[in-house]
């Protein structure tokens, strides 16, 4: 899947502010919420491979629009630099701390624990596209 990771930046920077943040990031999360559940709780090899394919590319094109909605957001800099040390500490807690949650259970609840989360992250980052487009009205 590496080699579609720097596609879905490449489509966040095309697409750019064209329909604001919260369509892309709808769009994105969906897509990632789809992946997740497709890679942890299908079972079909044939699912297995297209997610493991498909897992980077909703990754980077909602990192590029979340990073853009917090620099649009706040101005000096500490958001973004905040937002980047979030998705370190995530990509290193967020493995583990799934491990401990659901160790003994099936794989699925991964899956369902991962969609849990990204439809959190959604509704967050929806909030803040609101106030984005308050602003830019």
């Amino acid at each position: 899947g590496g080699f579609l990771t720097p596609l879905g930046a490449v489509a966040a920077a095309v697409i750019g502010e064209r329909y604001g943040y919260s369509r892309p990031l709808l769009i994105g999360f969906l897509f990632q919420i789809a992946v997740m559940i497709s890679l942890y709780c299908l079972g079909s090899p044939a699912a297995y491979l297209t997610s493991l394919i498909l897992l980077n590319f909703p990754i980077t094109f909602i990192g590029a629009y979340l990073m853009g909605l917090i620099g649009s957001l706040e101005g000096t800099g500490r958001g973004t630099s905040l937002a980047g040390a979030a998705i370190n500490f995530g990509g290193a807690a967020g493995p583990a701390l799934g491990a401990v949650i659901l160790s003994g259970r099936a794989l699925s609840m991964v899956g369902w624990f991962a969609a849990i989360t990204l439809a959190i992250g959604l509704a967050l980052s929806n909030i803040a596209a609101r106030h984005w487009q308050r602003a830019h009205r």
